[in-house]
């Protein structure tokens, strides 16, 4: 009678919801597509009011996706329940009640600008429920039994994933590698201040876009083989839509993305040690990026700046291995005295 309760319950945690995972890309690519416009529309300074096309995107993704969450519910080959569990309930009431309390917050206190946007409480908010929404997929998936490597199977798990980077990289974009204001090198000033404040933002903005891409790779191949590709497409639609941010002002730097991606898929594909993975795919991606920073944008860096860069991203990339896949620990008959 255990058994079977738990062979149950088993069965229950690893239940399928591929028509709700779908939904959950779709509609979280046509919410984030309404974010990033609405972020180049800050930063180019367009009006400002609560009732922009932009926000009319990102809100209107939200409202499709609940109504047809609800249809989805009520039709008979429904099955009961929602992908990613209580979470994505939990991120639905949130991100309902952010937006309510956006409007509300606007109202009291202005529209935020630069840097405050960012850090606006209920945008915060936005932040959280819309992460527990795009994950839903990968909270589905993750409570399978299977390791399956194949698209058909893991292109919700692969969209989710690109999502969520999207989505931590767009409120970290004061510290982005792929935007052009943020990397922005000085020229023709005689104030050392100004120059090595501009060198400690672009070394900052490596490390930060390194940790998050290698983040998600980590994450993904702890659980699963991914498909071919997988982390090119990751990578390069991230970097690109940061990229949107500055309409595309520089982006040949976030085309190097795809070099790294392409590393990641494979030495991945090759089986190579997780230690490998995380060492090498940041070293291919940066290297790459100082390369084309320094002939295409003449970058005003010695050799000893860009390529200590490349070198500390790589330890970091080998630092987040140690965390994602600890060395194993020893038997309790070795730890015996």
């Amino acid at each position: 009678m255990g058994a079977a309760t738990g062979a149950g319950r088993v069965d229950d945690t690893a239940r399928r919801f591929p028509r709700q995972s779908a939904a959950v890309v779709v509609f979280g690519t046509w919410m984030i597509v309404g974010l990033f416009l609405d972020g180049w529309s800050h930063n180019h300074q367009r009006p400002e009011t609560f009732f922009t096309p932009w926000h009319g995107v990102l809100y209107s993704g939200f409202l499709v996706g609940v109504a047809w969450f609800w249809l989805e519910q009520r039709s008979a080959h429904a099955e009961p329940g929602l992908v990613g569990g209580r979470l994505t309930g939990v991120g639905f009431t949130i991100f309902a009640a952010a937006a309510v309390g956006d409007f509300v917050w606007h109202t009291l206190f202005g529209i935020e600008r630069n840097i405050a946007a960012l850090l606006s409480p209920t945008h915060l908010l936005l932040m959280t429920g819309g992460l527990l929404l795009v994950t839903a997929p990968v909270r589905d998936a993750w409570a399978r039994p299977s390791r399956a490597a194949g698209w058909r199977e893991l292109w919700p798990v692969v969209g989710s994933l690109t999502l969520t980077v999207a989505l931590v990289l767009f409120f970290l974009q004061y510290l982005s590698a792929f935007r052009s204001v943020v990397v922005a090198q000085p020229a023709g000033t005689s104030f050392r201040y100004f120059v090595e404040t501009a060198e400690i933002r672009t070394i900052s903005s490596v490390l930060v876009t390194n940790a998050v891409l290698m983040g998600a790779v980590l994450f993904t191949i702890r659980r699963w083989r991914p498909p071919p590709g997988a982390f090119t497409v990751l990578f390069t639609m991230t970097a690109v839509a940061m990229s949107g941010l500055d309409s595309f002002g520089r982006l040949p730097l976030a085309l190097c993305a795809v070099t790294g991606g392409l590393v990641a898929d494979v030495l991945v594909l090759g089986r190579s040690p997780t230690r490998v993975i995380a060492g090498v795919t940041p070293a291919v991606l940066w290297l790459s990026y100082f390369v084309v920073f320094k002939l295409a944008y003449n970058l005003p860096w010695t050799i000893h700046l860009w390529l200590g860069t490349v070198l500390l991203a790589s330890l970091s990339g080998l630092g987040l291995s140690l965390l994602s896949a600890p060395p194993a620990m020893p038997d309790r008959a070795e730890l015996s005295p």
